[in-house]
């Protein structure tokens, strides 16, 4: 949802010009067809100055973006907290923000316009190990954004699509996913830094198992990894359950990895076995039949 702060400038007389303080075009200073770079909070903004206005393709910057949250926050705040335990407050999200740098361009991908009964274009649909993998795009009355899906039905070592034309470093993939089916394993995936089928990051969760682990793929030989803070074990024992929607997701930078199950911060990894840009895509594993919606990715630059 795009947000948006009051503008101290008057209405744009200019399909190109900028507020100084809010976003471009923003509701204070309305245009037509608001199509403009706004300079301040660096946020590209096509079609009409509404939500939907970046429902598609957004470039934020990652300060601004805390800088706007943070505001929204401090002005909440700023009404309960005494004084001496607002300082502090505030004093921490300021160091909040500026931990937060560069610009984040982020894409969701809802399988909506492809044809159903079909493999979606721009994807390699393919597997590590052996198989036949069945990746199509299917009509689902409950999507979380319908009408249509991505459905692995196939069965195979594992499973994988890959979105070709991403090279993502440092960033983020999350992935909305309903575990159907499968008696011998019933997970679904996400992966990164993907060369091939057979080097990449994987996070997985698993409704047989109840759990969600993260390996490291390389040469095709899947390894988990430990978690940071921990020794030994295997991933993190959560809920899965089958039938229903869960979100999953991993923030990456440099060799540490954050993953995010249902909104809540599950564990983190630090490994250094791939560490140039690479693929994002998504992975099941032998007879899982799993349903994927709302795949978002986004680079950190």
């Amino acid at each position: 949802m795009m947000v948006s702060l009051p503008c101290r400038k008057s209405a744009p007389t200019r399909r190109d010009e900028l507020c100084s303080e809010g976003i471009a075009f923003c509701c204070a200073c309305s245009a037509a067809e608001p199509a403009a770079l706004c300079t301040f909070h660096r946020i590209w903004v096509k079609g009409r100055d509404s939500a939907d206005a970046v429902a598609n393709t957004t470039t934020v910057s990652g300060m601004a973006l805390m800088s706007i949250a943070l505001r929204s926050i401090m002005d909440t705040v700023a009404a309960f907290l005494p004084r001496s335990s607002l300082r502090a407050w505030l004093a921490a999200a300021f160091a909040l923000s500026l931990s937060v740098g560069g610009n984040a361009v982020a894409e969701t991908l809802n399988f909506d316009n492809a044809p159903a009964g079909m493999p979606p274009d721009g994807w390699t649909l393919t597997m590590t190990g052996r198989g036949e993998p069945k990746w199509t795009v299917e009509a689902e009355p409950s999507a979380p954004s319908k009408p249509n899906v991505l459905k692995q039905s196939g069965r195979a070592t594992f499973p994988l699509a890959i979105k070709s034309d991403t090279a993502i470093r440092n960033g983020f993939v999350e992935v909305k996913f309903k575990a159907v089916a499968g008696s011998e394993d019933r997970a679904a995936g996400l992966i990164w830094r993907a060369k091939d089928a057979n080097n990449y990051y994987v996070v997985r969760a698993n409704a047989l198992e109840d759990n969600v682990v993260l390996y490291k793929t390389i040469k095709g030989v899947r390894t988990s990894l430990e978690i940071v803070g921990r020794k030994g074990g295997y991933g993190v024992s959560t809920p899965v359950t089958s039938g229903q929607w869960h979100v999953l997701r991993c923030d990456f930078a440099g060799n540490r990895f954050k993953v995010t199950y249902d909104g809540k911060s599950l564990f983190e990894v630090e490994d250094a076995s791939i560490v140039d840009a690479g693929m994002i895509g998504l992975w099941t594993k032998a007879d899982s039949v799993t349903l994927f919606d709302d795949l978002t990715y986004g680079e950190i630059k």
